[in-house]
């Protein structure tokens, strides 16, 4: 087994079996992208490379990461981390060319790599309707990628596995080992391990938080207590909807907050320009059409449409990456409304407080952990109402993050 160096996993699955992809699914907001960029980060502590082909885009991924307190800039720099975005065509072009061109295409862009990284899978796949095929591209990509001595990790939405049943067999055949995230009601994230080839892995139900560092995982007893942290047993999930509310201008100092990490002009966001984006809706093997999954809200930040790269061709993501400047908050207006931000993922509720507050504050919301973070970096409001109980990360470990 070669170890990942995200404790969590190496916790439970004891790393990755050489040859054999580790799986990782779930729903949407259970903790599989951060999972990945935990992976790039012990990567890049231990002197390693690392390509992630990823359905999001780049900049929004060095985000997520900078708001755990996770400096992928510093591997992106160092040439230790290669971010491909997929392009609308992947699918098509990894069917006409073969997943061991894809591989030796991102090896060619990646020639120091130890681990690839796909995020999602299904990207790659969708276009392919009979089984037999899929199976013989599905094994070129993982054969291609063990003869070159990389580790393997692939992620996939749980309700896509569900829905290509071709799919989920050719993994459970190919992979060493399937691990299944969730979300509990009380907000609570879950992994438990649903396939291993490495007997004596630990197949409870493991519980674990996401915040400051990424994923890491709690004591089911205690929940986690400790210093500075907020204690969570007694919250039940309609308890927990009263909204927590703080003010970020206290008498105490505030810590330094994590900046998004932005291309420093539009010269270096055409470095970022995507490799490999997964399409917008992806036909189940099933016949039947699927609706396209939710991309996350990026107008604030996206760079204007860029003309997707050659069919098979990987460009280098690693140019220079910079600290965002954070508007000044005293050149602002000193009559105007305070700066109200509202983060609940119930949009029924936020328009119900949209009509009470709107009169007499500026008002901003977000929909899950990340994207207020990102509001508070982008709009640095005067107070925030804040759901505890939210996708993604939860209003606890966002309070941990802003203090």
């Amino acid at each position: 087994m070669r170890p990942t160096g995200v404790t969590l996993l190496d916790d439970v699955l004891g790393g990755i079996a050489p040859g054999f992809p580790l799986v990782i699914t779930g729903p949407t907001g259970a903790g599989r992208t951060v999972l990945c960029l935990q992976l790039a980060q012990a990567a890049h502590d231990r002197g390693e490379a690392i390509a992630i082909l990823t359905g999001e885009p780049a900049r929004l991924l060095l985000r997520q990461a900078s708001s755990m307190s996770l400096d992928l800039e510093t591997a992106l720099r160092a040439g230790q981390l290669e971010l491909l975005e997929l392009d609308p065509e992947i699918a098509s072009t990894t069917k006409a060319n073969g997943g061991a061109a894809l591989v030796d295409a991102i090896l060619e862009s990646a020639p120091t790599s130890r681990m690839l990284l796909f995020d999602p899978l299904d990207a790659l796949t969708s276009e392919v309707v009979d089984e037999v095929e899929l199976r013989a591209l599905v094994r070129s990509i993982f054969d291609r990628s063990a003869e070159h001595d990389q580790s393997i990790v692939v992620t996939i939405a749980r309700d896509q596995l569900a829905a290509d049943p071709a799919l989920d067999r050719i993994l459970n055949e190919a992979c060493g080992a399937i691990l299944e995230l969730d979300l509990e009601d009380d907000g609570r994230h879950v992994l438990q391990v649903r396939k291993s080839r490495v007997p004596g892995v630990e197949t409870g139900r493991v519980h674990f938080r996401v915040g400051v560092g990424g994923a890491k995982r709690i004591d089911d007893g205690s929940r986690a207590k400790s210093a500075g942290t907020i204690e969570r047993a007694s919250v039940s999930p309609r308890d927990a909807l009263a909204k927590a509310r703080f003010s970020l201008t206290d008498d105490e100092p505030d810590e330094e907050v994590p900046q998004p990490l932005l291309p420093e002009a539009d010269a270096a966001a055409e470095t970022l320009a995507p490799v490999v984006r997964p399409p917008p809706a992806v036909a189940p093997r099933s016949g039947k059409t699927q609706a396209p999954a939710a991309e996350p809200d990026t107008a604030k930040s996206e760079p204007a449409a860029r003309p997707a790269a050659a069919p098979m061709s990987l460009a280098r993501q690693n140019s220079g990456v910079a600290q965002a400047i954070a508007p000044d908050p005293e050149a602002a207006d000193e009559d105007r409304r305070p700066r109200l931000l509202i983060v609940d993922d119930c949009e029924l509720e936020v328009e119900q407080m949209r009509d009470w507050l709107a009169a007499d504050y500026e008002l901003f919301t977000a929909s899950d952990g990340f994207a207020a973070i990102s509001a508070v970096l982008a709009h640095r409001p005067d107070l925030i109402l804040l759901d505890l109980v939210l996708p993604r990360i939860d209003g606890y470990e966002v309070m941990r993050a802003l203090r």
